[in-house]
């Protein structure tokens, strides 16, 4: 139902609701001060800045590993020295939630599993991808331009095992239940020490038949049944969240019938909303979102930005030319980052802009700022989970000299902060007066029963600079405008949206009067949820 009445949000499926906003970390992002482990400085840096602001922690891949920031597992079971102990973990989960990757297309080439398959024996042996050279591997869809098979020397003699992310990174061989049990007994022990959702990294790769794309094969989605079934078997209030960087209608297949993942990542919603806010175009996410259909009941959307990777540029191929697609990697340069590419069937494709989002959006001198926060508001209105990348909410700059260090893009985006300088930072300047807008404007959202994951939704054109979003529930409706330009403007917008702003507490009591919006400027109108 839209402007004329109220729709019921449907009965709790286990589904969080406006509460739950997630924070995007690294298990050692914060290191130093009195803290003796990663973990320990996380907890002291969310309890002191972020208590009311995160109910969710998603800790990057915190296991032993040898590369890809923790994304090539040695050990999925212990945690590496510098992030903590499992008891540290349990002591975070008393205060929130917790998000533990399962790195399943995958593992480290210096894992015992690894070295097993070298020398031939048991159960190694026979856990991972191979091919051979003749084998016609030419649609083969991935996002890397290295060799796809690496040589390996084993005890039965040279064999080419399938390596789709990096040459430390060899796949697995789902076709053995023997890796499929083992994987969903790594499930279950993540839920026993206490994390209650499951992200499931790169999944969309995992199963591999010769002759065929090797992306999102049947019997992927049929592990992603199983792997729903056992978690929620385990846990009820569990959630299986899928990680599928590709276009849009690829990405919501891992809904399946609503019987795969609950959560899927919102690919697309991350790019279009940074080229509405670069361009100054509000129309490209006005009409996507007003034709986004709503996920099966009991599933949403994980809503981003930013994230410990680049900002995925695959999912709007569609939805914006070359040349629209230019405006966003002369701005990432512009501002000292850059992009990356992937191997397609017509040569090289961007694949993801490598750059600090604050200085992307708010700029390199903070001379920005309003157009970081229009994006996040907008992405903070719309249907699904919202989560915060750490360097986000920190408004990091780029970390240029750990990119020459290492020769790897990413991690302009990936550097550790020193907890005395989380204070000195926090203390004053534009940075700050962007992470305390942004708490703010976060601990308002957590209020409104309208922006719970299933409240409807419903996307209106009123202004070609202006993305408006109406969310209802049977206690609240909203309608959220922000303006995408640096243009000011004034907007008619429907005569149910009274009350205030809920971001000011500015009144609205006049339905006859436009909505005045100044640039980059968000306004949430609404009755204030008791």
């Amino acid at each position: 139902m839209g402007l004329d009445g109220a729709a019921a949000v449907p009965e709790p499926t286990g589904l969080p609701d406006q509460y739950e906003v997630m924070l995007i970390t690294y298990g050692d992002t914060f290191v130093g001060g009195l803290a003796d482990s990663g973990f320990s400085a996380l907890s002291a840096v969310l309890r002191r800045y972020f208590d009311d602001v995160f109910s969710t922690v998603h800790i990057l891949p915190f296991f032993e590993s040898s590369s890809d920031g923790g994304f090539s597992v040695v050990d999925y079971r212990t945690i590496a020295a510098r992030n903590g102990e499992w008891s540290e973990v349990a002591a975070l989960v008393e205060d929130r939630k917790l998000m533990v990757d399962l790195v399943c297309n995958h593992g480290s080439v210096r894992s015992e599993w690894f070295q097993q398959f070298e020398r031939g024996e048991l159960p190694g042996r026979d856990w991972y991808k191979t091919a051979h050279r003749d084998d016609d591997l030419s649609a083969v869809v991935r996002p890397r331009t290295h060799p796809l098979l690496l040589d390996v020397a084993t005890a039965d003699g040279e064999r080419q095992v399938w390596a789709t992310f990096s040459h430390d990174q060899v796949d697995f061989d789902f076709a053995n239940p023997d890796v499929l049990v083992e994987f969903c007994s790594i499930i279950a022990f993540y839920l026993k020490a206490g994390a209650s959702r499951i992200r499931l990294d790169a999944i969309a790769y995992l199963w591999k038949e010769v002759g065929t794309r090797c992306i999102h094969l049947p019997q992927t989605h049929e592990v992603v049944k199983l792997m729903r079934s056992l978690s929620s078997a385990a846990d009820p209030d569990s959630l299986l969240i899928t990680e599928t960087n590709v276009p849009h209608d690829e990405n919501i297949a891992y809904f399946g019938d609503g019987d795969e993942a609950h959560v899927v990542y919102n690919f697309t919603l991350a790019p279009l909303l940074v080229w509405s806010a670069i361009a100054q175009q509000a129309g490209p996410l006005t009409s996507w979102l007003a034709q986004l259909e709503a996920p099966p009941s009991g599933c949403t959307f994980l809503n981003f930005i930013a994230s410990h990777d680049g900002l995925g540029l695959r999912p709007i191929e569609d939805l914006v030319d070359d040349a629209q697609l230019e405006l966003l990697l002369t701005a990432a340069r512009d501002v000292g980052g850059d992009w990356s590419a992937y191997a397609a069937a017509d040569g090289l494709r961007p694949y993801e802009l490598n750059v600090s989002l604050a200085d992307l959006l708010a700029g390199v001198d903070g001379s920005q700022v309003d157009r970081f926060l229009v994006a996040h508001a907008a992405m903070l209105a719309v249907q699904g989970v919202p989560a915060i990348y750490v360097h986000s909410i920190l408004a990091s700059a780029g970390d240029h000299r750990a990119v020459l260090a290492s020769g790897h893009l990413r991690d302009i985006n990936r550097s550790q902060i020193p907890v005395d300088e989380v204070d000195a930072r926090l203390a004053a300047g534009w940075r700050s007066d962007l992470t305390f807008a942004l708490c703010d404007m976060i601990r308002v959202r957590r209020n409104q029963p309208a922006f719970a994951p299933e409240a409807e939704q419903v996307v209106h054109d009123l202004h070609p600079d202006v993305v408006a979003v109406e969310r209802r529930c049977d206690e609240q409706a909203i309608l959220a405008l922000h303006n995408f330009s640096e243009r000011a403007c004034e907007v008619t917008v429907p005569e149910w949206a009274l009350g205030h702003d809920l971001l000011t507490g500015s009144p609205r009591s006049d339905a006859r009067t436009p909505v005045a919006l100044g640039p980059w400027q968000v306004c949430w109108l609404g009755q204030a949820h008791a």
